[in-house]
């Protein structure tokens, strides 16, 4: 059965230029179920957490934990300067954000000085004899000595001036996108270069630092999850149809999304077929980050040639089939990492202990018989909430 797609855009942007309403697409934020859900975890994860940790925010690669980041950041931004207050607004940084750049392969010294620049760039301070002064801004009228370019300094030195500059700044969380770019697979010892530097970097400032990346911050050359409190990962999940409740919200989302294009009737897409439903999700594997990319372009598309919005005409700007499928391996692999075992597991290794000898052979039969019935039951998520034991407040799309 087709569901009809409503406008939601106000009617007078029909008479907008075009990049107005290609602007007011790309900047439609669409609060669905996955994306409400992770963000108020991480809020409680940030607010309640120990002064000092390391919270992952982590998901597929194009579910759309960019956008997540981004709210997140503007959130404590706001936050940040209604608690400081009007005098000392102007140099508290509540809330930083940086992006970790793209690598080689490989993680070294010279990577973190540039990521280390980054933060006091972002942080609006600058290097001067070794010591960090007021905003760049100011710098001129009160300070007439050249300043150092950070990038000429040591790590060490550069180390030292971010924490006093996150200090000074009276910083509490600290943001980095892209994250899993810190922990390259090939790179073991880069791995531990970025996790010794984040553990550094948050135990000396007192910061919370929010990785936020894709399945790469969790696997095992990135330390899997033995360096995260289990408690404060953030799982950011792509729908998965198999689950009516997830289908019907991801269709859901998409009709929002659909409805939200600045078209008139004749280009509008009226329904939302079943069908039609099932190619994007297949084509996005349920991420709405690929949805939301995917129809910004169809829809300037349609803006400039006149063409109906249909899904033909946005399968096209999809990702193809071999991509998709490659995002659905890393997913699935995402997943099952993330996954937790049944505690009647636990119990057994403690009471029985190891299987040796003679037994091995009765053990592994034991073992399969235990793992067919455990496929047979959906496995606990980490990172993910008990909407029965711990609700967020987000209502959940239903479907006629």
């Amino acid at each position: 059965m087709a569901h009809a797609i409503e406008p939601t855009f106000p009617q007078e942007l029909l008479n907008a230029p075009k990049q107005s309403r290609i602007d007011y697409f790309a900047k439609k934020s669409i609060g669905h179920d996955a994306i409400v859900s992770s963000c108020e975890l991480a809020k409680d994860n940030i607010d309640f957490g120990t002064a000092g940790q390391i919270i992952p925010i982590v998901g597929p690669h194009r579910v759309g934990t960019t956008k997540l980041a981004s709210n997140l950041w503007q959130h404590y931004k706001r936050l940040g300067m209604e608690e400081a207050g009007p005098t000392d607004a102007q140099n508290a940084r509540y809330s930083i954000g940086v992006q970790a750049s793209f690598n080689t392969g490989k993680i070294n010294r010279d990577y973190w000085k540039r990521l280390l620049t980054a933060i006091l760039k972002n942080g609006g301070d600058i290097l001067i004899d070794s010591k960090l002064y007021v905003p760049a801004s100011e710098f001129m009228l009160t300070h007439p000595i050249p300043w150092v370019d950070p990038k000429r300094s040591d790590i060490e030195m550069l180390q030292r001036c971010v924490v006093s500059m996150l200090k000074m700044r009276k910083t509490k969380v600290l943001f980095i996108n892209q994250a899993h770019r810190l922990f390259p697979e090939g790179d073991v010892g880069g791995c531990n270069l970025s996790q010794q530097m984040l553990t550094d970097l948050a135990a000396q400032t007192q910061a919370r630092i929010v990785l936020v990346g894709d399945y790469g911050l969790v696997r095992e050359p990135a330390g899997g999850l033995d360096w995260f409190h289990r408690q404060l990962v953030v799982h950011f999940r792509r729908y998965d149809k198999r689950d009516s409740g997830e289908l019907a919200t991801f269709v859901s989302t998409v009709e929002t999304l659909l409805g939200s294009m600045v078209l008139p009737d004749r280009q509008r897409m009226g329904k939302l077929t079943l069908n039609d439903a099932e190619q994007i999700y297949n084509r996005s594997v349920g991420c709405i980050g690929e949805c939301k990319r995917s129809f910004e372009m169809a829809y300037q598309r349609a803006l400039h040639t006149g063409e109906k919005m249909t899904t033909e005409l946005i399968l096209p700007f999809m990702s193809s089939v071999k991509a998709a499928k490659k995002i659905a391996l890393d997913a699935l692999a995402g997943e099952q990492i993330l996954s937790d075992e049944d505690d009647a597991s636990l119990s057994k290794l403690l009471e029985y202990g190891t299987v040796i000898g003679a037994n091995a052979s009765t053990g592994r039969a034991n073992e399969a018989r235990s793992t067919k019935g455990a496929l047979s039951r959906p496995k606990r998520r980490i990172g993910e909430r008990n909407p029965t034991r711990d609700p967020v407040g987000a209502v959940y799309a239903q479907r006629a």
